[in-house]
């Protein structure tokens, strides 16, 4: 079978009669189902076409398919093989004929106005690409002034589709030239990408953008009620073209091919040059996109293509605004907008506070918070209080909406960005400005606190319970609470006691429900719900205030923050000092009567100190009810948190190291200072707290790994682990996991790890030796429970011995990894199996590799002989 086409004899193709009719019916059979045609068939009907666009010069009879074939399929592979040819043979067409296939391809669009879509956008492509083609070709100005008439005389018509149709080209020309995905691959270098970007950023660009501000402004006049479907589709048409210029990717000096391929312009700023300055420092084109808004607001994508324009003039950086006083000049007429128009709106939307969440967190994070605070005094002060409504606002509908909605709770996410932002290098604030900041916090507050005390009983009626979270909210909320910890810090005189307040109220109220529940068992029904609301309560106070007095990181030294220190610096004259409270608190858990624990919030102490205290009331709660049989009722969840605040505040706080502070408040120098007896009831708390846990919540993995990380926090201080270390808990702890009779059996082997890795971090002191001893005696024991598999009990004995020695063996590595003191190996090396000396002569020789003093006195071959 010959194909249609033959490529390697004609020179031209013709087309007549007989050939458009086999084209036709080649594409029935192309679209025919699988069943109705062969196999054969439908590769006949493939070579037709293929050898259409393999034709040199189809332009003549593919015009000839366009203008009489009446399959849409048809005309659509005639608009390919001309795009094809244009890419292949444009260095062999005369002017003339570009010109001739151009004007044909104009009068073919304008004359079908019934064209369907893929065709019509084919072969708008071809337009598109011959003007990059053309680019650099010394004919470039023809065909850019082709380009310009022909939008220009599309506009000009009356009829519907034509606008439209002019809205189409420039989004094609614009999408070719741009630094994205769309433009075609055309075979040809990198550098001619580059070079025709760079001729259309210099002339044509700007002039598309006057075209389309100058369509768009007829929008801001006219009824809107009055326009009909395709004049709303032209307006959305020409907000995606003048979204689609303010991410223009500039291209300037030392390009990357990086940036052309795949350019971030939602997370880059906006760097147009000079020459756009008359278009977009104009305050009229922010006041028409403002206008614009307000009377899109019924219709969801020309908002988001609004506030996307928004949030890219919120990033206009450098070499537009060059000088610090052009910066400051622009960001006051942009806040001056934006300020305008939301002191109008009284009841904003959900799209309306999600969109200036984005535009002013894109502005705070422009330009510098230094520029915020040389705004005008009137002007501050009412983004101060336009900043303080919408993140209250959002902190109050995120609390109400439903969770599968989450424009508010991001819109809540940007707001505290911004107030960070803004006020991240302030040094004193106004008064307006700490009232606007307590505002802030007690609205976040109140949305993740049930009422009376807050919104979030309000949210969530008839919906289903989520039983399989994915991300626990800690990790997913870490940025907002990021945020509301930093503006806490702002004003701790006011935020401070307000979390001591409520933690402590919380707690009293689990207290006198726990009683109750105590006293008559068969009422837990009653109050299960009322449990639940409390303990979550209590949970996200807990999250709020460890956030607040520490700084979440990994890796680093972590210290108590500044502002903190300061303020309790200030406040020492104020507060009491008399630690015998803290060892009253702290040794209830031994020795006292529940109902005689006292309420830290009526006691005159350091509020940091008293939040501290707070956190280890509950956890003395927590314990007396579990002892008492209620272990069900409780939280793991709480449990698990109030472990991660007291791992979070043990490392800066708990025997701080005065030589990292220029000044050190005398409360909590008292309190938490090396050598008091606050410090060691503290840290002998803490040991107690970690060995109840384990005893009780082996079950659930994710309250053992956070208690073990407390272990793990406390001891990494020697000083703390001296104090530790003389702990009888401590001790039964390592007896209990060696002796393997209860406690190693019940604990996952990641946890078995984890476990190891503390206990042997807490080797310091005069009990070094002999805990170490201890700790080895994990490897030897012979009472592992072997129950039901006594049929091959020697096999499973020797994997769990192994599995021991590659626990204790990752628990020595991480101590010399960690650059702790190193334990004493004789003691150690005694119990290794022949099993592990391979990894451990490796682990040996690492030891050395690391030219550690402490190792000069052992000699490596014979330990690993040993």
């Amino acid at each position: 079978t010959t194909p249609l086409f033959n490529p390697l004899n004609k020179t031209t193709c013709i087309m007549d009669a007989e050939k458009l009719l086999e084209l036709e019916k080649a594409a029935v059979d192309l679209m025919s189902p699988p069943y109705a045609i062969t196999e054969e068939a439908r590769k006949k009907a493939e070579r037709v076409f293929l050898g259409l666009k393999g034709t040199p010069m189809p332009y003549s009879a593919c015009r000839t398919v366009l203008e009489n074939s009446h399959s849409d399929y048809v005309q659509y592979q005639a608009a390919s093989a001309i795009l094809e040819a244009v890419m292949r043979e444009w260095p062999l067409l005369v002017v003339e004929e570009k010109e001739k296939l151009w004007r044909f391809i104009v009068h073919f669009l304008t004359s079908r106005a019934d064209l369907a879509n893929y065709v019509r956008e084919q072969l708008l492509h071809v337009l598109a690409l011959m003007t990059k083609r053309a680019s650099l070709d010394p004919c470039k100005s023809v065909f850019f002034s082709f380009f310009l008439d022909a939008v220009h005389k599309l506009l000009g018509m009356e009829n519907i589709k034509m606008r439209l149709l002019s809205s189409f080209l420039v989004s094609a020309v614009l999408s070719e030239f741009s630094s994205s995905s769309s433009s075609s691959y055309m075979g040809l270098s990198f550098d001619f990408h580059l070079k025709s970007k760079k001729v259309f950023e210099a002339g044509e660009l700007l002039k598309v953008l006057n075209l389309t501000v100058r369509v768009l402004q007829q929008y801001c006049s006219v009824e809107w009620s009055a326009l009909s479907h395709h004049d709303l589709s032209l307006f959305t048409s020409f907000l995606k073209i003048l979204s689609q210029i303010l991410q223009w990717n500039f291209q300037h000096t030392n390009v990357r091919p990086w940036l052309f391929a795949s350019p971030d312009t939602l997370s880059s700023p906006f760097k147009p040059p000079k020459s756009f300055s008359p278009v977009l420092l104009d305050p009229c084109f922010l006041q028409m996109l403002l206008r614009l808004l307000l009377r899109a607001l019924e219709r969801e994508e020309a908002v988001l293509e609004l506030v996307l324009c928004l949030t890219q003039l919120a990033s206009l950086s450098s070499p537009l605004l060059s000088t610090d006083s052009e910066q400051q000049t622009y960001l006051l007429e942009f806040i001056s907008g934006i300020l305008d128009y939301l002191s109008k709106r009284s009841d904003l939307s959900q799209q309306e506070v999600y969109g200036f969440s984005c535009v002013l967190r894109r502005l705070s994070a422009t330009f510098p918070s230094q520029h915020f605070s040389h705004l005008p005094p009137s002007q501050l002060q009412l983004l101060i209080h336009t900043l303080t409504r919408l993140t209250c606002l959002s902190a109050q509908r995120a609390a109400v909406i439903a969770r599968d909605s989450l424009d508010y709770p991001e819109s809540l996410e940007h707001f505290l960005e911004v107030w960070v932002n803004i006020l991240g290098g302030a040094e004193s604030l106004p008064d307006a400005v700490c009232v606007g900041l307590l505002e802030v916090f007690h609205a976040y507050v109140q949305s993740k606190l049930c009422a009376p005390r807050g919104w979030r009983s309000l949210a969530g009626e008839g919906e289903e319970e989520l039983l399989d979270v994915e991300e626990a909210d800690s990790e997913a909320y870490a940025d907002q609470l990021c945020s509301v910890g930093f503006i806490a810090r702002l004003v701790p005189a006011r935020t401070l006691p307000l979390l001591l307040n409520l933690l402590d109220k919380c707690t009293s109220d689990v207290l006198h429900v726990l009683s109750v529940v105590h006293l008559e068992p068969s009422a837990i029904g009653l109050h299960l719900k009322q449990l639940e609301s409390l303990f979550e309560d209590v949970y996200w106070l807990l999250l709020v205030c460890g956030y607040s007095l520490c700084d979440i990181v990994q890796g680093e030294e972590v210290l108590i923050p500044t502002q903190l220190m300061q303020f309790s610096i200030q406040n020492q004259s104020n507060t009491f000092m008399d630690t015998s409270v803290v060892g009253a608190l702290l040794r209830e858990e031994g020795c006292g009567s529940i109902g005689e624990i006292p309420s830290i919030s009526s006691l005159n102490l350091d509020p940091i100190v008293a939040l501290v205290l707070a956190v280890c009331r509950l956890c003395v709660v927590e314990k007396a009810y579990v002892k008492a049989g209620l272990l069900e009722v409780w939280s793991p969840q709480v449990c698990e948190t109030s472990v991660w605040f007291l791992s979070s505040v043990v490392e800066p706080y708990l025997m701080l190291n005065e030589t990292s502070y220029e000044q050190v408040s005398l409360p909590l120098a008292t309190t938490f200072g090396k050598g008091t007896e606050a410090s060691k009831w503290l840290t002998l708390f803490v040991v107690e707290k970690v060995a109840f846990n384990l005893s009780v919540w082996y079950g659930e993995e994710r309250v053992s790994l956070a208690t073990i990380k407390l272990l793990c926090n406390l001891v990494k201080s020697p000083e703390r682990a001296r104090v530790a270390i003389m702990s009888d808990t401590l001790w039964s702890l390592m007896r209990q996991f060696s002796s393997d009779k209860q406690l190693a059996c019940c604990l996952s082997p990641a946890v078995q790890r984890e476990l190891m890795s503390g206990l042997v971090q807490c080797g310091v002191g005069e009990k070094k030796q002999l805990f170490y001893a201890e700790v080895c005696h994990y490897l030897w024991t012979d009472s592992v429970p072997l129950g039901v598999f006594s049929c091959c009990s020697h096999c499973i004995r020797g994997l769990l011995i192994w599995f021991r020695e590659e626990t204790l063996l990752r628990a020595f590595k991480r101590q010399a990894c960690s650059g702790a003191p190193w334990p004493h190996w004789r003691p150690c090396v005694a119990w290794l199996r022949p099993a592990v000396l391979i990894p451990f002569q490796t682990f040996f020789h690492f030891c050395f590799q690391s030219s550690r003093p402490q190792l000069t006195s052992f000699s490596s071959t014979a330990m690993t002989q040993r």
